[in-house]
């Protein structure tokens, strides 16, 4: 049973499943699961953390569910031409619209300098965790609904 699936998740993976519902309540938790994981890694790697008024989680939340595939290459990221692997320029292989520097750097409100010096990694480190759960909500929801 679903339900009992999503019970048995951790919180960060519970919330990022139900904010692909476009559930609220679970976009705010899983923005505040993200910040407190944050905090623990940066305490971890003595970061001094002070993020931009949680406006990081929240970046990293938005971007994770909201992205959109590259419309250059249709969110192939890569396409075989004469035997060769050719990567797709704009979105570097990624599949996804890239989001320039400088306007992550406003979106929490800090310079492009601070971004690329401090921000940057961190913001990586987000979207790593967001993934990391996901991964594990897929695997542990597709056990459920076999």
């Amino acid at each position: 049973d679903l339900a009992h699936g999503l019970c048995r998740l951790g919180a960060g993976q519970r919330h990022l499943a139900r904010s692909y519902a476009d559930d609220d309540e679970a976009l705010w938790l899983l923005t505040a699961v993200l910040h407190a994981e944050l905090r623990v890694r940066a305490r971890a790697k003595r970061w001094r953390y002070r993020e931009p008024r949680g406006r990081l989680a929240r970046l990293a939340v938005l971007q994770h569910l909201r992205r959109t595939r590259c419309t250059k290459c249709n969110g192939c990221g890569t396409w075989m031409v004469n035997n060769r692997k050719v990567t797709c320029r704009r979105c570097h292989g990624t599949t996804w619209n890239p989001v320039q520097d400088y306007e992550l750097a406003r979106a929490i409100e800090v310079s492009p300098s601070a971004w690329s010096e401090t921000w940057d990694e961190r913001y990586t480190q987000a979207l790593t965790v967001l993934g990391e759960w996901e991964r594990r909500a897929r695997v542990r929801l597709r056990r459920v609904l076999k």
